[in-house]
């Protein structure tokens, strides 16, 4: 089976960080090419045959499912920012969520996850499909953020 070729792409993320990503994913067996910036990423995305991309840039999202349809796509979202509004990141062609702050056993869960939707026979293409992956894609992320708001919430109570 080929190897599958990741595009990591993560705007004003800590360079270290990166690396540990990328070194993370290299050790579960994938190819991982890192970018930092917008503009030599979506330069990337026609020339390499990527399969999967994670980027929390919905520019880059969007231009690499316009320029290659079949890539799957996990887009990173943080809770505490306003960098994608909720509805735009409902209504992205993302295939999977990830909410920062991850760890990497989240990360490879998603990554394999989007790997196993990748080799999977492509699925029908009517409009009641589309409608059911849509509200799969909302309930995703409806489920972490649920994750999320407890988490912040025991931070809140009282002992």
């Amino acid at each position: 089976m080929k190897k599958v070729e990741i595009l990591l792409t993560l705007a004003e993320e800590d360079p270290h960080n990166l690396v540990v990503i990328q070194t993370a994913l290299e050790e579960k067996g994938y190819q991982v090419t890192a970018e930092t910036s917008s503009r030599s990423t979506v330069g990337r995305i026609p020339l390499n045959d990527f399969d999967l991309l994670i980027t929390d840039l919905l520019t880059v999202l969007e231009k690499a499912k316009e320029l290659n349809p079949r890539i799957v796509a996990i887009l990173v979202l943080t809770t505490r920012s306003r960098s994608i509004p909720t509805a735009h990141a409902i209504r992205a062609s993302a295939d999977d969520y990830l909410f920062r702050p991850f760890g990497l056993t989240e990360l490879e869960l998603r990554v394999s996850h989007c790997i196993e939707k990748l080799e999977a026979p492509q699925r029908d293409q009517s409009p009641e499909s589309c409608d059911l992956r849509l509200n799969e894609k909302i309930l995703d992320m409806v489920k972490a953020l649920s994750h999320d708001v407890r988490d912040l919430s025991s931070l809140y109570l009282l002992p």
